[in-house]
């Protein structure tokens, strides 16, 4: 456990160290109490509940050819779990099925296995369980960050973080450009390219404000236990009020605010000329926007058509536009 007091730090080699012996970095700012984190770190090691633990997904009727049950699981190496805390886990899964889960461990210094009965569905009924995807999306941003803080640039895995980024409303040190009202949020290959320019000036610092401010909020994507709240952003990166993470910028004091994204359900929205768009909708889907005028007919058959989930999006009271079922709709 790797310990960055101040900005002076070489916060990337303390990640470096980190990530080689499977542990974590905590950075302190300047003003922060050392000994509250400190406390915090001793309470947690002090007290071991399961130490070893290692975690198996078996998907009823999954052949060894077709690969491992779940992939892309976050965090990537399974720490050990202490007392009073509770460990998120995220991946993804190709084939649905009843499924059965086992955790094993070491407890008092004997081998423990606990399983539990699942059921990974084909696809959702509703909403309601949206959250686990963008959780995920937060992590996989985390892992990106991570890769190419320590391993240097990679295109594709630029290309990736502007993807998820965009699609869920995560704000980071490369993709600060969507909280720009200007940004087109649909030219990929613009916004690769913007975010690959700031990688090529963020991983030339490894000491210092900005490389401190980097780690700190890689550490958060990393170890998000929650995906972004719905509403507005302005919070900042794990919590606080709103659809999307912010962070302190490189340089200065500057805070990037988010007040043109906000999440809604499983969607984001960026604000444009006084609209709301749905980060979903294509170019081709808006030449063809459908036009609704609020509290009409076809307004309510919405609801009707798609049920109860898109109350959320009619809430809104600004202008939207967005992608329902292939359409786009504009009210």
């Amino acid at each position: 456990f790797a310990f960055g007091l101040g900005y002076d730090v070489n916060s990337r080699l303390l990640d470096r160290l980190a990530r080689a012996n499977f542990g974590q970095s905590e950075y302190v700012r300047p003003n922060e109490d050392i000994e509250a984190s400190v406390s915090k770190l001793y309470r947690r090691i002090g007290a071991p509940v399961m130490t070893d633990l290692a975690i198996e997904v078996d998907v009823e009727g999954l052949r060894p050819e077709q690969g491992e049950a779940v992939s892309r699981v976050y965090p990537r190496e399974i720490y050990d779990l202490f007392a009073g805390e509770q460990l998120v886990l995220v991946g993804r899964y190709k084939k649905p099925g009843e499924a059965k889960v086992t955790i094993r461990g070491t407890v008092g210094g004997h081998s423990q296995s606990f399983d539990f009965p699942a059921r990974l569905v084909k696809e959702s009924d509703d909403e309601t369980n949206s959250f686990v995807e963008k959780l995920w999306a937060v992590r996989r941003v985390g892992e990106i960050i991570d890769e190419l803080d320590l391993k240097g640039r990679n295109p594709e895995l630029v290309k990736e973080l502007v993807t998820l980024a965009t699609k869920h409303g995560i704000l980071t040190p490369y993709t600060s450009f969507l909280a720009d009202e200007t940004s087109d949020v649909r030219d990929v290959a613009r916004n690769a390219s913007r975010a690959g320019d700031s990688s090529r000036r963020l991983l030339r610092r490894s000491a210092g404000r900005s490389a401190f401010e980097q780690r700190r909020a890689k550490a958060a994507f990393q170890q998000a236990m929650q995906a972004p709240a719905s509403g507005v952003g302005g919070g900042g990166i794990g919590g606080g009020g709103g659809g999307a993470f912010a962070f302190d910028v490189a340089d200065g004091d500057q805070k990037v605010a988010l007040r043109n994204v906000q999440t809604v359900g499983r969607k984001t929205f960026f604000l444009k000329k006084g609209l709301w768009v749905d980060s979903a909708v294509t170019a081709e889907q808006e030449k063809n926007v459908q036009q609704i005028e609020r509290y009409s007919r076809e307004y309510f058959d919405l609801v009707a058509q798609y049920g109860k989930d898109v109350s959320k999006y009619l809430a809104i009271d600004e202008p939207v536009l967005i992608e329902l079922g292939g359409q786009a709709y504009q009210w």
